[in-house]
């Protein structure tokens, strides 16, 4: 499992959008995913879990101050990668992958 904490300041909001994802694919997401919580930790509500370009919704996801990116993976099939976008308001962007460290903050 990885995880990425993408935070702004104060008032702001975090826009998610993925480039591309390319993951083990099964209806639920069962196998490999990423979840993002529209919050500091996965303790926060849900804004989806995702595993396929079927299953990501074609606007930008919008969340709070913080948006918490989990990947999951359960390591029997090696498919492709994911890519996700995030801005502010105020900022370009940045992009964050599946090749992040464990538990990196990007703030």
């Amino acid at each position: 499992m990885t995880t990425v904490l993408v935070c702004c300041c104060n008032l702001q909001v975090v826009y998610l959008a993925f480039d591309k994802i390319d993951l083990e694919q099964h209806p639920r997401c069962e196998f490999d995913s990423v979840s993002i919580y529209n919050g500091s930790d996965e303790s926060a509500p849900s804004l989806g879990k995702y595993c396929t370009a079927d299953t990501v919704p074609r606007r930008m996801i919008k969340t709070g101050q913080y948006a918490f990116v989990k990947f999951t993976s359960d390591g029997s099939v090696h498919q492709g990668r994911f890519s996700l976008n995030f801005s502010t308001p105020f900022s370009g962007g940045s992009s964050a992958n599946a090749m992040v460290a464990a538990g990196e903050a990007l703030c």
